[in-house]
């Protein structure tokens, strides 16, 4: 998130301009001119999480983490047993 800024204003952004370099690759995608650049950017980071996320469902541990970790009243339930409050 801090080089998002940067990268859109000196490199991504001046590259989709008509004519740049990658306007021709994602131009049909997100456009072309002011904007395009971070738009591209915002696509960039939306399809890494995406694909992020899918991926760690490859893992078990993920995957099953509702049925491995107890939840939080549960293991509260079990707490208070142990130490019963003194009154």
């Amino acid at each position: 998130m801090i080089i998002a800024s940067p990268l859109a204003d000196h490199l991504v952004e001046p590259t989709m301009m008509p004519g740049g370099t990658l306007a021709s690759f994602f131009g049909w995608l997100v456009g072309t001119g002011t904007g395009s650049g971070m738009s591209l950017i915002i696509l960039a980071a939306g399809l890494i999480g995406t694909f992020t996320s899918l991926g760690s469902y490859v893992f078990n541990s993920v995957r099953n983490v509702e049925d491995i970790i107890p939840d939080h009243d549960s293991a509260l339930k079990v707490v208070m047993k142990e130490t019963p409050l003194e009154t």
